[in-house]
């Protein structure tokens, strides 16, 4: 994971352990919480919380984060470090192991903060400042931590990358019975090779090494602990403690039990921060900065309009409310997401349902006999159909994740049966597929099921390791062939890429190619877009999505991300000539993380406005993911408010995005103007004006930052944006009395998430307490009599985050 430009990169490193490596640039490694190390061939580097270790370029090195440990690792390129012209055979020796008050080091200190800063917590980032930065911090330690004796010329880069798997095999293994035939083995080298080698990088043969690896493990244990020695030197490795405490003394000059005494004599108070969170630490860091930590935001701005009511507009589709996503096959069998879809289609009135998982285990449809003959049992999948159809909802069904039986590999992405993998057998996939088609022609008549929509399995999951390219196409065409075996009329569609990888030359162009070339293009394409840029770039994401330790990887700072990835996609449509085909929003979301408690807050309401009313009509559906909590993509927590994705908690209670779906689905079926905060539409009854005031995620957030430890802080994640002061002059009206209805969302009315901390955040809700949040969930509303003459003035402030709806509508003459 990281934030990045050509010349500086930054990322967090929590609750692991890194493999070797080297880099061409300088790192610098600042320990914001916990206790971590920076293992290189010289030593091993302790930092706590406030310190600091710099690794210069070429040098093979590794960071070890335990749980509760976070690293800031800030890398300066070989590009940065050559316009800076820093000395290609600089040493330097730069470790601060904890807050120690030398000047020169709370320098380092001050700069890293103004280069974090810079980079996520000013909303206009300036790449002269923070090289600026940059460049003053490697004057400073050129001039104060330079070593006299250059380096020497690092080996070539083949000779790098053995040495970081020599040390990995070393380092993983150092308190096992290691020799050097079997570390030489593993790397396919002789043993006596290997020892040349060794010898020769590490200026010491390998039992040396290994020795020297242990007593720095033994040495942090009798810092730390309280076992004996004997108990220390065989976990260490040794062989006894005789041998453990002879190499001990020749090595550090002390006995074991002296070493200790000595490091239980030294205070630890100046090392009490490593016990800091991570929040606290980097506030820490940040007050090293010489310039404030953010800039003063503005207190109010206006934004005035005019609008000609009696004109004729724009129609509107209202293609938002297309499609719903309901997460799981099995899932939508469940109670409250049943009483959830009902209140939806009642107060919103969606056209499809979206589900993933058909042929999941749990689905139990495909099954084989004792022949190795294909069964099939339609049962649970018609309860599922039979149910959407009562709702007035037309399945949506994505035909993706593999029965057991014909899955070359179990893995479980996500917490519920589904499993991505390659096909063992693609014949039994297409039989499968289009049995399953055929049996819902015969149950419902081929009339419905034509207006039914099928897509593909998404093509995302190759870039996470599930299939090859190749593989994925193959299953594509397959389930292609399937669809139009069963009916050619079907309607079928993908791939369902994410919109971060549309440029990807082997996605998104690679699969028009081949939809050309064999000619199965899908009658409709589908993308899913949630506001990450680098998620291919980001090692960790598919780690960090599937743990949700923290927020998957960085958030854009592109606040029209969606506009942007809308239109992105059509051009590269149009690019190669098939524009000419619906495309449909299968998936989106402000994130990816499922603990963001921000998502739960009023921030979701004024998000979703925006973005629909940013890109009304643009496609032929918006499928938010998804309805509701209940969802088995991850373990669900306790607390029914937790930052799931859903528009109604686990037990049913709405969330702001809910209701703020409920305002916008008040829009008459005309537009009559937008700008930036406003959207007005028009109908018989009257004039429906759609306010919002969307603040983004502060640069700091947007960051890997970990679940919220006090959920009343979920509002302190975004931007510090200014009051805004609409004033719409509307002409074009009849004359006379008007009612004037005001629906608000904001912390005071239509967030029962709020309600929730009023309450103290309780962990667990009784049925009365869910009824009552329910019932204080609904957006606050005033209404008053204004009088027109034919024009009107329509006036109203918001706050941030705070979303408005104004109904304005004939009255009776009194």
């Amino acid at each position: 994971m990281a934030e990045q430009n050509d010349l500086l990169h930054f990322a967090l490193l929590q609750d692991k352990e890194q493999p070797f490596r080297y880099d061409e640039g300088l790192t610098v490694f600042y320990a914001l919480c916990g206790r971590a190390a920076i293992d290189t061939v010289r030593a091993a580097y302790p930092l706590a919380s406030q310190g600091f270790f710099i690794v210069v370029p070429f040098e093979p090195h590794r960071a070890r984060c335990p749980k509760g440990a976070c690293l800031l690792a800030v890398s300066l390129s070989a590009r940065l470090l050559a316009l800076a012209g820093w000395p290609r055979r600089a040493r330097l020796c730069c470790h601060a192991p904890g807050p120690d008050g030398e000047a020169a080091h709370d320098q380092v200190r001050a700069l890293l903060a103004e280069m974090f800063q810079e980079f996520f917590q000013k909303k206009s980032f300036s790449t002269a400042h923070v090289t600026g930065h940059a460049f003053s911090l490697l004057r400073l330690l050129f001039s104060s931590f330079t070593l006299p004796q250059p380096a020497p010329e690092p080996p070539p880069r083949e000779d790098l990358s053995l040495l970081c798997r020599a040390l990995d095999g070393i380092y993983r293994d150092w308190n096992e019975n290691l020799t050097l035939t079997a570390l030489a083995d593993r790397l396919f080298l002789s043993p006596s090779k290997l020892s040349r080698f060794l010898q020769q990088h590490l200026g010491m043969g390998f039992s040396e090494y290994l020795a020297a690896v242990r007593l720095g493990h033994a040495r942090a244990a009798l810092a730390r602990t309280g076992c004996s020695v004997t108990q220390i030197a065989l976990d260490s490795g040794f062989q006894s403690a005789h041998s453990f405490i002879r190499l001990f003394k020749a090595r550090y000059h002390v006995t074991p039990g002296q070493y200790r005494r000595e490091q239980t004599a030294i205070s630890p108070a100046g090392f009490a921060a490593a016990q800091t969170t991570f929040d606290s630490g980097l506030a820490t860091l940040l007050q090293y900065a010489q310039s404030p930590a953010s800039e003063p935001p503005i207190s109010r701005c206006a934004c005035a309009a005019a609008l000609d009511c009696s004109a004729a507009g724009q129609p509107l589709a209202h293609t938002w409310k297309t499609m719903i996503n309901l997460g799981f096959a099995r899932d939508i069998l469940l109670a409250p997401v049943q009483t959830a879809v009902h209140r939806a289609q009642r107060d919103i009135g969606f056209a499809y349902a979206r589900f993933v998982g058909l042929f999941d285990a749990d689905m139990q449809i495909y099954t084989e006999d004792e022949n190795q003959n294909t069964v099939f049992h339609f049962a649970l999948a018609d309860r599922v159909l039979d149910y959407l159809l009562s709702e007035g909802l037309r399945p949506w069904i994505e035909l993706g994740g593999l029965p057991p039986l014909l899955a070359k590999s179990r893995r479980h992405i996500y917490n519920s049966a589904m499993i991505i993998s390659p096909c063992t057998d693609l014949a039994r996939w297409r039989a499968l597929v289009t049995a399953t088609l055929r049996h819902c022609i015969a149950r419902y008549g081929l009339a419905k099921v034509l207006e039914w929509k099928f897509t593909v399995l998404n093509m995302n999951y190759v870039f996470f390791g599930c299939m090859t390219h190749e593989e994925y196409r193959g299953f594509y065409l397959s389930t292609y062939e399937a669809v139009k075996a069963a009916e050619p009329r079907l309607c079928f569609g993908g791939p369902g890429i994410f919109s971060n990888m549309l440029d990807e030359p082997q996605g998104m162009p690679a699969f028009l190619r081949l939809a050309k070339a064999r000619g199965c293009m899908p009658d409709f394409f589908t993308l899913e877009c949630y506001p990450y840029h680098n998620i291919l770039r980001d090692e960790e994401f598919l780690d960090f999505a599937i743990s949700q330790l923290s927020a998957p990887t960085v958030l854009s700072r592109d606040e029209e991300f969606l506009a942007h990835a809308l239109d992105a996609f059509a051009a590269m449509l149009l690019r190669f000539g098939v524009d000419d085909r619906p495309v449909y929003l299968e998936e989106w979301n402000s994130t990816l993380w499922q603990r963001d408690l921000a998502g739960d807050t009023c921030y979701k309401a004024a998000y979703l406005i925006k973005n629909i009313c940013e890109n009304y009509d643009k496609v032929g559906a918006f499928g938010y993911w998804s309805l509701s909590d209940l969802l088995r993509e991850r373990p669900l927590p306790e607390a029914a408010f937790h930052g799931g994705f859903g528009l109604f908690t686990a037990n049913g209670i709405p969330k702001s995005g809910y209701q703020a779906l409920c305002l916008t689905a008040r829009l008459g079926g005309r537009k009559l103007g937008a700008g930036r905060g406003w959207f007005a539409a028009g109908s018989e009854e009257g004039v429906q004006l759609l306010l919002y005031n969307y603040s983004h995620y502060a640069n700091l957030y947007r960051y890997r930052y970990q679940q919220l430890k006090k959920p009343g802080d979920a509002y302190a994640v975004f931007e510090n944006k200014s009051i805004v002061e609409f004033q719409l002059f509307l002409s074009g009206l009849a004359s006379g009395p008007y009612r004037m209805e005001c629906y608000r969302i904001d912390r005071q009315g239509g967030s029962s998430f709020d309600r929730w901390i009023e309450m103290g955040a309780p962990s667990v809700l009784s049925d009365e307490d869910v009824c009552w949040l329910d019932d204080l969930s609904q957006p606050a509303l005033t209404v008053r009599q204004v009088t027109c003459e034919g024009s009107l003035t329509v006036e109203a402030v918001l706050e941030p985050q705070q979303t408005e709806l104004i109904l304005l509508r004939r009255a009776a003459d009194p």
